[in-house]
């Protein structure tokens, strides 16, 4: 870890904000006297923070992003480990099955609520069916029991003239799944993904050729459908190391440690792969 920049602040006033990982991570702005949150269970850390690395608790980590406001009306500095990021198009509004239903959705009950859209004159550009469609994580073209047929659920939401959107944790395969069972060679060796749905899940190894063709196939699949919108959870999972995976090289962190008086070293950048 070097050292970037320091930053004079004013101690009482001065504010860091601490990005997270991912969308489980803790992100959050914090005054600088304040200590930074931490994971308090292994499972927690496994599932919302980058595994390679461990935050120290005396300072805030920030992965690829930390920005301080000095509180002296300097203005917000903003740390980032990478740039060019594009911004969106216009956002489409979307009903998601999963506020109301969780993972019990059935069919009846998206068909229960294009109804109500109609009715109510509701806005709605997709009607996105959330996770319970599926048999089990990672077999995202099995139906579970609650829904007869995938393909009629998406044409009928189609028919009303809405989009169809699906929820998928790609990267995630449970030891429940038929994936699982008939393709443990697809499987990252040693990757822990964390305790979820009552089991502790695998991570499927996109660098094999199998588990690739496996996704693209899913995928294409649903897109033919009449898909187009998909929600993509558990992403994380994609990057974790283990057996059999060709090796990655993780981004950096971003650390800002406070020090005595009123200059601040911060932040420091962590090399890939190195402990805070």
């Amino acid at each position: 870890m070097h050292e970037i920049d320091r930053i004079r602040v004013a101690p009482q006033a001065a504010i860091v904000y601490e990005h997270g990982w991912q969308s489980w991570s803790s992100s959050t702005s914090y005054p600088l006297h304040a200590g930074p949150l931490r994971p308090r269970t292994e499972n927690s850390r496994i599932m919302n923070c980058r595994q390679d690395t461990r935050p120290p608790a005396d300072a805030f980590w920030g992965e690829g992003l930390l920005a301080v406001d000095p509180g002296d009306g300097s203005g917000i500095v903003v740390f980032s480990a990478a740039a060019g990021a594009a911004p969106h198009g216009e956002s489409p509004t979307v009903w998601c099955s999963w506020y109301q239903y969780f993972r019990k959705v059935t069919e009846d009950d998206i068909f229960e609520n294009l109804a109500a859209m109609d009715d109510l004159g509701l806005d709605v550009d997709v009607v996105q069916i959330d996770d319970g469609y599926q048999a089990e994580i990672g077999d995202w073209l099995t139906e579970s029991g609650r829904f007869a047929s995938l393909e009629s659920a998406v044409a009928r939401i189609r028919g009303t003239g809405r989009r169809a959107g699906l929820w998928l944790a790609p990267f995630l395969v449970s030891p429940r799944s038929a994936v699982y069972a008939e393709h443990p060679g697809w499987l990252v060796g040693g990757a822990r993904a964390g305790f979820n749905w009552e089991a502790e899940q695998t991570v499927l190894d996109v660098t094999h050729a199998g588990a690739e063709e496996y996704l693209r196939t899913a995928f294409g699949t649903l897109r033919r459908m009449g898909i187009d919108y998909f929600k993509l959870d558990f992403l994380y999972a994609g990057a974790l190391a283990g057996a059999g995976r060709r090796s990655h090289r993780p981004g950096p962190g971003l650390a800002a440690r406070p020090v005595l008086g009123e200059r601040h070293r911060l932040p420091h950048r962590a090399a890939p792969g190195a402990a805070p």
